[in-house]
């Protein structure tokens, strides 16, 4: 594609996110509009990181009283983290493309998403890190 038809499908892209959006305005949905909300405050490791210390009550307090709003957890932690006020960044050993590729863990990993992707603590899935470029 060379780099003009880029420029055009871009600018088209870009007049239709902005048509979509001020229609919603005009037409009385701005409850469906996405805002800003709470600046999210987070770590690396730390409680409830994979392989390390487990995300408890107090562990999510001290958090809490230290100014942190989204902490790691896996599945079980997820009460633990709505209970304290928190945002859950959920990790878990299915998160990688070979549970994609293996039809029973495909099936395990659709089943833990949909169990937990209503949790009200549930903020975000923590799916890779510093992917490579391949």
């Amino acid at each position: 594609m060379t780099l003009k038809i880029k420029r055009v499908a871009a600018n088209i892209i870009s007049l239709l996110l902005f048509s979509f959006g001020f229609a919603m305005l005009s037409h009385g949905q701005t409850d469906r509009v996405w805002k800003i909300g709470q600046p999210i405050v987070t770590y690396w490791a730390g409680p409830g990181f994979p392989g390390g210390a487990p995300m408890t009550d107090a562990a999510a307090q001290q958090l809490k009283t230290g100014g942190w709003n989204l902490v790691w957890c896996n599945e079980k932690e997820l009460d633990v983290v709505q209970r304290n006020g928190l945002r859950g960044l959920l990790f878990d050993s299915l998160f990688n493309l070979n549970a994609v590729e293996d039809p029973i863990k495909r099936d395990a990993l659709v089943a833990l998403i949909d169990r937990v992707k209503n949790h009200p603590a549930l903020y975000g899935y923590h799916l890779l890190d510093e992917p490579s470029a391949g």
